[in-house]
């Protein structure tokens, strides 16, 4: 932590609102395009968006671990989905959009 202080040109401050901030524009650069993640995964990491500046200062690791286990999990899950999906024939006549699980297509 000292280290950052001494280098950092522009020290943020690690409160509740960091860890929120963070957690949330974490969560958005692993999985920018909302596939991998499921609801489950957003809430179990959500536990964090308090605790994440206490993690900062040392008091414990659990969010990191959490995160990769979670987005292996991720990974593999979507993984299995894409291989089912690009298994499925490709029909060039009718009109096809790929919208991942869990987003709205839009067309009600």
């Amino acid at each position: 932590m000292k280290i950052l202080e001494q280098n950092h040109y522009h020290l943020p401050v690690l409160d509740n609102s960091f860890s929120a901030e963070g957690t949330g524009d974490l969560v958005n650069q692993l999985d920018p395009g909302h596939i991998y993640f499921n609801e489950k995964d957003i809430q179990s990491l959500g536990q964090f968006q308090n605790s994440l500046d206490d993690e900062w200062r040392g008091s414990h690791w659990d969010f990191l671990q959490r995160l990769t286990d979670i987005y292996r999990t991720a990974l593999t899950r979507g993984g299995a989905y894409l291989s089912k999906e690009i298994e499925q024939p490709v029909s060039w006549e009718a009109s096809e959009v790929f919208i991942p699980e869990g987003r709205k297509s839009g067309v009600e």
